[in-house]
């Protein structure tokens, strides 16, 4: 991931499930972040003697591609341009945990999509000047993608074929 990771992200969702995953303890919850690079912090009340995982999804509030539902699972809606910085998005889960005093824990962020980079390198960008060429804009096919991640479990669902017509 680049370092400026998460700087178009606004918008930080969670929830927390029982450990199995077939309990909602807390329902997702929507709040803003101004740069979750810079790392965000949540207080949490969780009765206690109990065994929990946490689940985070981070995305940028003006993005319309994804929808998360209240159990967090995410539909990916691939419609749009090719070439849409909003679209960045960032998933996680906490490792099993006990709640019975006061605690903290950390939890990193990724990404959870591929990413396709053309000209995004200095090598790439050399080469196209060594043969006199530029790129003003591009397109992509990507058959057989998964629409749906289940972010508690990282299952993923569906199969889609997507097409971005050319754009800068």
């Amino acid at each position: 991931s680049s370092v400026n990771a998460g700087v178009n992200v606004d918008q930080l969702m969670y929830a927390v499930f029982d450990e199995s995953g077939s309990e909602v303890i807390v329902k997702k919850e929507v709040f803003e972040v101004s740069n979750l690079s810079k790392g965000v912090w949540l207080n949490l009340t969780l009765p206690k003697g109990n065994t929990y995982k946490a689940v985070f999804w981070a995305q940028n509030s003006e993005c319309d591609a994804y929808s998360v539902s209240d159990d967090m699972k995410v539909t990916v809606d691939y419609d749009g341009l090719n070439n849409d910085e909003t679209r960045d998005a960032f998933c996680g889960v906490t490792k099993t945990f006990r709640v019975d005093n006061y605690s903290t824990m950390s939890v990193v962020l990724k990404r959870p999509f591929a990413q396709v980079n053309v000209g995004a390198d200095e090598k790439d960008a050399a080469l196209v000047e060594n043969i006199d060429m530029s790129i003003a804009q591009s397109s992509a096919v990507i058959k057989g993608v998964a629409n749906k991640i289940d972010l508690f479990d990282g299952s993923i669902d569906g199969c889609v074929d997507v097409e971005y017509s050319a754009a800068p």
